[in-house]
């Protein structure tokens, strides 16, 4: 019988638990969130959820800039994730270069076809924001 590897007792983070977070954002406390996220993503870099929770909670703040930086690194871990992509291309329209909006939702379209902010294309994403 061959001996087996040793086991490392380091066990990967638990992924994390944004419901602190998420409740200040639900109750309008975006300040209060925003440590909270950038903890979680401190240990967990690129989390798909806790980075759309910051860029919103960002972005409520008026501060669109660090919401789609965090976006945009997010994505270089996650490049084909649509709640990503689409939130990245609607801050895109707010503060991003030309063109950076439409090639994100491009990119949605193409990594989730049915995604429904995808497919009803600038117009259903971005309502608020072009309206």
């Amino acid at each position: 019988m061959r001996p087996r590897p040793p086991q490392s007792s380091a066990r990967p983070a638990p992924p994390p638990d944004n419901g602190a977070a998420r409740r200040f954002i639900e109750e309008g406390h975006y300040d209060r969130a925003e440590p909270l996220l950038l903890r979680a993503l401190q240990k967990h870099p690129g989390d798909p959820e806790a980075t759309l929770l910051l860029a919103f909670a960002l972005g409520q703040q008026g501060r669109h800039a660090p919401a789609l930086y965090h976006v945009e690194r997010a994505l270089e871990r996650h490049p084909r994730q649509p709640h990503l992509l689409t939130e990245g291309a609607r801050l895109a329209t707010l503060c991003g270069p030309p063109g950076r909006a439409a090639e994100l939702l491009d990119r949605a379209l193409l990594a989730a076809p049915a995604h429904r902010a995808a497919v009803g294309g600038p117009a259903d994403a971005f309502g608020r924001v072009l309206h």
